[in-house]
């Protein structure tokens, strides 16, 4: 009698198999109704198995370049777990593998900053940039506008977002209320960066994991390199959000030389101190994310994917203006980052078209370190790691005294992440920092880059704080 379970035997199966496979993958409404809502003849049938289960078949008969008809030769799709019929048809028709005409079903989609830009009438293009360690980044350029033609020896601009977000993050709100679109119009050079492990950074020649540490030291310089290279400027702008921020500050404190590339950098709910949130939900994440980043690293997953069809749909339905189950969309952001009445909802439904854009699990691990230990520090890899890696048994300290680089702080009361006081600790360690308390008590995190009066209330005095820094430059 054998103590182990037989194996499948695999040497059984005579018929020819094709075997397709990626290396980026991770695990290898009624169906019937949406073939027939994309305009093609579909039926449905019940199955009893062996066992006594009884199975649901969904047949697609034809199309209108190939109608119905006898003596067509078969074929059956079988979906995946946790899956079903569905995964072969929500993609438009000519994607689609159950499908092939071109008549999309759904407007689904995440338009890349690039398109944003065009769309709204502003010269655009894009670019792919190799970090050290292999990452394909996403770079979106904006060339001008109609109030100021593209040009050569514009000075540009380098925008960084913040965690689980992306470069159309600066677009969204719209010509006159975006920063990239404000930007654009005043003359600027505008580069809008996407970070690894975000939908549109997810390329890679050797795999690496995700982190806001290798942003700083890899994914940073690699822009600034890239656009000064592409431009031919001495030195360029930089303005970041949150995370942004955070990259920011660990490429000037641990490769310094990049600040003789930079003129300023605007740092928007700036990001290093994190002891004093008061967010009980963050609190909360940061005393079992360390654990969590744990588990997932042991079952080998890294990333949270980039929002789906279903985070979209979910985005037009429930988040639109005017939508009865909107105040469950602005109940969710105002408990993680602050409630503010001036947040613009009326761009729900195209942020989730692309937010949220991934990140790496070790990103939100190291920031529950932050917050756990009151320091601005490098990821702990516990005692034996910290040993092997730092030579020490704690992590280092980023040394932000190195940032001699004028750096300009914007930061709000009712910031739930970027907490008054931990900024206000940060400005005490910058050697070379200004900063400017946003005169509006309402105004939130997410604020710095969707909310309805960022532009009067921010923007400018970023805009007036660059046109004077020219003028000395």
């Amino acid at each position: 009698m054998a103590i182990q379970p037989p194996d499948y035997n695999l040497g059984n199966v005579s018929v020819s198999v094709q075997l397709y496979y990626g290396t980026n993958d991770i695990v290898a409404d009624a169906q019937t109704e949406i073939a027939q809502k994309a305009g093609y003849p579909a039926e449905s049938y019940e199955v009893v198995t062996e066992d006594g289960y009884i199975l649901r078949l969904e047949r697609i008969t034809g199309s209108k370049k190939c109608p119905a008809s006898e003596n067509k030769t078969a074929v059956l799709l079988l979906h995946g777990i946790l899956d079903a019929s569905p995964k072969w048809l929500v993609a438009v028709p000519e994607r689609a593998l159950g499908q092939h005409e071109a008549n999309e079903i759904s407007d689904g989609g995440a338009l890349t900053g690039t398109e944003i830009a065009q769309k709204a009438g502003y010269p655009a293009e894009s670019y792919e940039v190799v970090t050290q360690d292999g990452y394909i980044l996403r770079l979106d350029r904006i060339t001008g506008s109609k109030k100021c033609p593209p040009s050569e020896n514009k000075t540009a601009v380098l925008l960084l977002h913040g965690i689980l977000d992306a470069s159309p993050t600066w677009l969204v709100a719209g010509p006159e209320k975006a920063l990239g679109f404000i930007l654009a119009d005043q003359g600027y050079d505008v580069w809008l960066g996407n970070m690894r492990g975000n939908r549109y950074s997810r390329k890679h020649l050797t795999l690496t994991i995700s982190c806001w540490n290798e942003m700083g030291i890899y994914d940073v310089p690699a822009m600034i390199d890239h656009i000064i290279e592409q431009t031919k400027q001495e030195k360029i702008f930089m303005v970041s959000h949150s995370q942004g921020t955070t990259s920011f500050f660990v490429m000037a404190s641990e490769r310094p030389e990049y600040q003789e590339k930079l003129i300023a950098s605007f740092a928007l709910a700036p990001a290093a101190f994190l002891s004093r949130i008061e967010n009980p939900l963050l609190q909360l994440l940061a005393t079992v994310i360390g654990e969590i980043y744990s588990l997932s690293k042991a079952l080998g997953i890294y990333d949270l994917e980039p929002s789906d069809r279903l985070m979209q749909r979910i985005g037009r339905q429930l988040c639109r203006d005017g939508s009865p189950e909107q105040l469950v969309c602005t109940s969710f952001l105002e408990i993680l980052f602050g409630s503010d009445e001036k947040l613009n909802t009326t761009l729900f439904p195209l942020i989730t078209q692309y937010h949220p854009a991934g990140a790496g699990i070790k990103q939100f691990a190291h920031y529950g370190q932050l917050i756990q230990s009151g320091n601005f520090r490098k990821f702990d890899y516990g005692l034996s790691g910290n040993i092997e890696i730092y030579n020490d048994i704690n992590p280092p300290d980023y040394n932000l005294g190195n940032i001699l680089l004028p750096v300009y702080l914007h930061y709000a009361t009712n910031d739930t992440i970027a907490d008054v006081q931990d900024v206000l600790e940060l400005y005490e360690v910058l050697p070379n920092a200004q900063k400017f308390l946003v005169q509006y008590d309402l105004f939130a995190h997410l604020d710095f880059v969707w909310g309805e009066d960022a532009n009067t209330l921010v923007y400018n005095e970023v805009l007036s704080l660059m046109g004077a820094m020219e003028i000395n430059y």
